[in-house]
């Protein structure tokens, strides 16, 4: 019963659920501009109560132990990523500050999580949990 309940079925539910909830917000009335970010925002309330309701497998949101740590940590690949846009700067702090490049860039953030906590949170943890458990059960027959 441990095993379902916190095996196969939490690891199908992100290959069955998150497809079938991009088709089922699809047909929402949401205006066009608000369908991703309805989309994303229901797969990640949809997922945070089930892993907290049945599921329950502990999520970390850090890794390390202090967050200057782990920032340091993302200097060389924030580099990297913005090298090539270096003509780029001048444009980029010209942007008007308008309402809309708010959401932009808290749908982006809304987009990092809701993939951080389903693909590098969820379903690592409970797919290592399975084989272990697998591999365990194996070992004792």
């Amino acid at each position: 019963m441990q095993l379902t309940k916190h095996g196969w079925g939490a690891v199908i539910s992100i290959f069955i659920l998150v497809p079938l909830l991009f088709k089922l917000s699809a047909l929402l009335p949401v205006p066009t501009l608000y369908s991703g970010i309805t989309q994303d925002l229901l797969i990640l309330l949809l997922f945070l109560l089930l892993n907290h309701f049945w599921f329950k497998i502990p999520i970390k949101w850090w890794h390390s132990q202090s967050l200057a740590h782990q920032s340091l940590q993302l200097i060389p690949g924030i580099i990297i990523l913005l090298l090539p846009m270096t003509s780029n700067y001048i444009k980029l702090f010209q942007l008007a500050r308008t309402p809309i490049l708010g959401f932009y860039i808290g749908y982006k953030l809304l987009i990092g999580i809701t993939e951080e906590y389903l693909y590098r949170g969820y379903a690592p943890t409970i797919t290592a949990r399975l084989f272990s458990q697998s591999d365990n059960a194996s070992h004792l027959h």
